[in-house]
C-alpha cells in the first residue's frame, strides 16, 4: 500500500475537463460515473432551471476490529498522470484507511458478495490499448497481481454468487470515458468483444464474449447468477443476454436510443433499462427476453434504483431535476418528484423506506451551486429537508445497516479540485466532516 501525498492531487486537479449541461454531460457521467466541474455558464443555466426543494448491543470485553462489511471504498485519480487510488473509508472509525495505489485510468470498483475482495478496473493508457483489473483484500488492503484485459475496460461487476467477475470491454477505437462513441447507423456492426469473465477462485480471465455489436456500457445479473444482461450503446441500442454457464451471447433485445444503465428487480423477473436520449425506461422480461412498451419518464434518465421489496423503481432524471417512481406491477409511472437541479445519483435504504438523491440548488447569493442530499419517502413521495453539503456530489451509497449514507463529492481549494467523501447520519439528517481523497473522485462503493 502506498500513501498518496496530499499536494500532488491539488497541484494537478485543474486539468479536469469542464462540461456543459445536457446530454453530453449525462453520457460522459454514465461512462465515468462522475460529474465534471460545471463551467460558470453551465452553472447559470442550471440555476435558471432550478426548482425549490421543500423542505443497544451487548458490550464486548475488547473492541472489535473494523471488518470488511463496514467499509466504503472511494476511487480517485490524479489528473495528468491518470494514476489511480483507492481509499478505504472506515464507517466505524469515520476516517480513511491507508490509500492504495492502483493502475492508470481507474474507472470502476465491485465487491464480492462476502465483502472479502474488491475488484478495481481501469482503462489503462491509450498507448497500451488495453485495460486492467486488480483484486484487493479488504481485510489487509493487499493488492493482488494485476489481470490484463484484451480491450479497454468500461465497467466491472461481480455475479451474485460471487464466482465470476465480468469486465465490460470497449475496443480502443470507441474512446471510452471520452463522451465520443462510434455510430453504425445503417451499417452492420462487426463482431467484437463485449465482456470477459474472470474467475474469482483463480483470478484468471477466460475468453472474451463476442457479439455483432460494439460499445458495451453496463451489465446486470439475475439474482440466480444464470444470466448477465449487457447494454450496448454504440451500435443499434440493444441489450444482450449472456449465459454465465457457457459465456455465450443470446439474441439482442432492441431498446430505445441512449441506453446506458440497467437494473434488475430482486425477483429477477424484469430488467429496467434507462434510455437517456429517448427519455424513457424500457422493461425487459427476463423469462422471454423481450422488451415491453417504453415507459415515459423525465428528460435524460441516467440511473434506476429499485426498492428491496421490488415494488417500485425510482428513475433519476438528470435534466428534469426529478425522480419518477414506476410501479413494477403495472409498469406505469407516478408523478415526478422534484429534487433540485441536475440530480446525479440515488440510493435506497435497506428497509426500503427512504431514497436519498444527490443533487444541487443555487446558493443564496452568487452564480454558484450548493450540493444537497435529498431524502424522499418511498411511502408517500414526500421530499424531506435537503441536507446541505459542500461541493458538487456525484454518487451516494448506503451502508448495509442503514445508518450512514456516504456521498462522493468534489470540493474546490484554491481553484483546484479535490475529491472527498461526506458521511450523512441518516437518523439525524446531518452531514459529517468530509474525508479528503487524493485527486479527482471517480466512484464509490459500499462493501456488503
Amino acid at each position: 500500500m502506498t500513501m498518496h501525498p496530499d499536494d500532488e492531487a491539488g497541484a494537478r486537479s485543474a486539468d479536469r475537463r469542464e462540461h456543459p449541461p445536457g446530454r453530453r454531460i449525462v453520457a460522459d457521467r454514465a461512462r465515468r460515473r462522475r460529474v465534471g466541474r460545471l463551467a460558470p455558464a453551465a452553472a447559470a443555466a442550471l440555476i435558471a432551471a432550478c426548482a425549490t426543494v421543500s423542505p443497544a448491543s451487548p458490550r464486548s470485553p475488547a473492541p472489535k476490529p473494523v471488518s470488511h462489511v463496514s467499509a466504503v471504498y472511494a476511487v480517485s485519480f490524479t489528473p495528468g498522470t491518470q494514476r489511480g487510488w483507492v481509499t478505504p473509508v472506515r464507517t466505524a472509525a469515520g476516517r480513511p484507511g491507508p490509500v492504495i495505489k492502483v493502475g492508470p485510468g481507474v474507472g470502476s470498483i465491485a465487491f464480492t458478495p462476502d465483502g472479502k475482495t474488491a475488484y478495481v478496473a481501469g482503462i489503462g493508457t491509450s498507448k497500451r490499448g488495453r485495460g486492467w483489473v486488480t483484486p484487493i483484500s479488504t481485510a489487509t488492503g493487499t493488492v493482488g497481481p494485476t489481470i490484463n484485459t484484451p480491450d479497454l475496460v468500461e465497467n466491472i461487476a461481480v455475479t451474485p454468487d460471487g464466482k465470476t467477475v465480468y469486465v465490460i470491454e470497449q475496443p480502443p477505437g470507441l474512446l471510452p470515458f471520452s463522451g465520443i462513441t462510434a455510430q453504425f447507423s445503417g451499417v452492420t456492426a462487426p463482431i467484437s468483444d463485449i465482456a470477459a469473465p474472470i474467475s474469482t477462485a483463480t483470478n484468471t480471465m477466460g475468453p472474451s464474449i463476442r457479439a455483432r455489436s460494439k460499445g458495451a456500457a453496463a451489465i446486470a445479473f439475475t439474482p440466480d447468477s444464470r444470466t448477465a444482461y449487457v447494454v450496448i450503446e454504440a451500435t443499434a441500442p440493444t441489450v444482450i443476454p449472456v449465459s454465465t454457464a457457457t459465456n455465450t451471447a443470446g439474441k439482442p433485445i432492441s431498446v430505445d436510443e441512449g441506453a446506458l444503465s440497467i437494473t434488475i428487480t430482486p425477483d429477477g423477473k424484469t430488467a429496467y433499462v434507462a434510455d437517456t436520449t429517448s427519455g424513457v425506461v424500457t422493461p425487459i422480461s427476463t423469462a422471454a427476453n423481450t422488451a415491453g412498451p417504453a415507459i415515459t419518464v423525465g428528460e435524460d434518465p441516467i440511473a434506476i434504483a429499485i426498492t428491496p421489496d421490488g415494488k417500485t423503481a425510482y428513475v433519476l432524471n438528470y435534466s428534469s431535476g426529478t425522480v419518477t417512481p414506476i410501479s413494477t406491477a403495472t409498469n406505469t409511472p407516478g408523478p415526478a418528484i422534484r429534487v433540485g437541479a441536475a440530480p446525479t445519483a440515488i440510493a435506497i435504504t435497506p428497509d426500503g423506506k427512504t431514497a436519498y438523491v444527490t443533487s444541487v440548488i443555487p446558493y443564496a447569493r452568487g452564480n454558484k451551486l450548493q450540493g444537497i442530499v435529498v431524502p424522499v419517502s418511498t411511502a408517500t413521495g414526500a421530499v424531506g429537508k435537503p441536507i446541505k453539503i459542500p461541493g458538487l456530489p456525484s454518487a451516494v451509497v448506503i451502508t448495509p445497516d442503514g445508518e450512514t449514507a456516504y456521498v462522493l463529492d468534489t470540493l474546490e481549494f484554491n481553484h483546484a479540485e479535490r475529491g472527498a467523501v461526506i458521511p450523512i447520519n441518516i437518523a439525524a439528517g446531518t452531514a459529517g466532516t468530509p474525508v479528503n481523497l487524493p485527486g479527482t473522485p471517480v466512484t464509490i462503493a459500499a462493501a456488503p
